[in-house]
């Protein structure tokens, strides 16, 4: 993925009798130029945990010269006492609902850092680690670091400049000083600076007077010189838009990679504190988002999983019923065929009993039946013979056949029968 770049920069205005007095100041620049004392960098780092104490030698401090240029501060006072001269050079009395402190921050492009992935933990306002709200993990976040210190020095100090020469009422003089810091989840720069400028009505070119509203606020000096609008005073949000738009085509003309299309709310300030809620809160959202579309993902996948498992079902059911059809036409036919065979057999066993019962009565018919009882069953001549001849002794009993006439007349029909084939012989 492509990391993009922005050029903006945030503002915080603090009243005189809010955050612009000196005690206030004073905790703001040991903030930013906490690499000045020891103690600075130990107490900052347990306030905010973005810090990394290890890098803090990277941050530089700088304080007006008062004579054009800066130098390197060797402490907060410094910069402190020159804010405080500056004050007591306004000629009308400053109220307490008057703005005298502008803080400006810049942080260096992302696409002129390196990624350091799953850096920090991310932690909810009462200070528990953050849950990812889909895989039940703790969450982490990047830290950024600049891909080359000395060119990310000169971006911070051509922001500086710019500032300087197009956004700050009094320009270089109205600057006390800034810092840049290497030592967070991303570089930047903070410079604190106040609204005031010369007074034109004064005689006194060290007298100065504020112009607050004429640079961030509608103020009658500062009309549309040309356009719809021609005449018609320019109010805050236009001027803050016109700022941040010619500090991105600043930046790009200088060919440095940063985006020339920004969202609506680039450059609006928060609280650091907030912010990173924010941002917590945003990852926090980005991430139930992520494991919302995996599950659609994974639900429409299974979806079309689904379906084509049901159209295999369909295909699978008409393939098994074409199966059936044929399974049931095949058994139509063997059962048809097995009944057209078992009538053929049946029949061919039928005429060949007929035929065989025909052979067995013609041979009857032919045969002399009495002469094939005697040859085959002589126990019945005997039982015949002993019923028709006298009880004499005899030797050697003969073996002869009855004359038919001879018989009495029940064996005589039964012979008859025997001879025509009745079958109910041997009933």
């Amino acid at each position: 993925m492509t990391v993009q770049g922005h050029a903006a920069f945030h503002l915080e205005h603090n009243a005189h009798g809010k955050n612009g007095t000196r005690a206030d100041r004073r905790n703001l620049l040991k903030e930013c130029m906490r690499h000045l004392n020891e103690k600075d960098v130990t107490r900052q780092a347990l306030r905010n945990s973005n810090i990394v104490v290890d890098d803090t030698h990277l941050n530089e401090a700088f304080v007006n010269d008062g004579h054009g240029g800066f130098r390197h501060a060797k402490s907060v006072k410094e910069v402190l006492d020159f804010g405080d001269g500056r004050i007591k050079r306004v000629r009308r009395k400053i109220s307490e609902n008057q703005m005298t402190v502008d803080r400006f921050v810049v942080h260096l492009p992302k696409s002129m850092c390196v990624e350091v992935p799953n850096y920090y933990p991310r932690i909810n306002s009462d200070g528990s680690e953050r849950i990812d709200p889909v895989t039940g993990q703790p969450m982490s976040r990047s830290r950024w670091v600049a891909r080359d210190h000395q060119e990310a020095m000169e971006y911070l100090h051509h922001a500086a400049n710019f500032l300087i020469e197009h956004v700050i009422p009094g320009k270089h003089d109205a600057v006390h000083g800034w810092a840049t810091n290497f030592d967070e989840s991303t570089p930047h720069l903070q410079l604190m600076a106040d609204p005031f400028a010369r007074d034109p009505k004064a005689s006194d070119p060290e007298i100065l007077r504020t112009e607050y509203s004429q640079a961030y606020r509608s103020h009658r000096e500062v009309r549309y010189s040309a356009g719809p609008r021609s005449g018609q005073q320019i109010d805050g949000r236009a001027k803050m838009r016109n700022y941040q738009s010619n500090m991105r085509d600043h930046m790009i003309a200088l060919g440095y990679p940063v985006e020339k299309e920004v969202n609506e709310r680039h450059g609006q300030s928060l609280p650091p504190e907030e912010f990173k809620l924010a941002k917590d809160a945003e990852a926090a959202a980005s991430a139930t988002l992520a494991g919302v579309r995996d599950l659609e993902r994974g639900y429409r996948t299974r979806e079309q999983a689904l379906d084509a498992w049901a159209a295999e079902i369909v295909e699978q059911e008409q393939h098994l019923d074409q199966m059936g059809r044929q399974i049931q036409s095949q058994t139509q036919q063997l059962r048809d065929t097995a009944e057209v065979q078992a009538q053929d057999i049946l029949s061919a066993a039928m005429d060949q009993g007929q035929q065989l019962l025909m052979n067995l009565r013609e041979r009857i018919t032919e045969t002399n039946f009495g002469a094939w009882i005697e040859e085959h069953y002589p126990e019945v001549i005997d039982e015949f013979s002993a019923e028709i001849a006298p009880r004499a002794p005899s030797p050697r009993r003969t073996r002869r056949k009855a004359p038919p006439s001879s018989l009495p007349p029940a064996r005589q029909r039964h012979l008859s029968s025997l001879q025509r084939g009745d079958r109910s012989y041997g009933d």
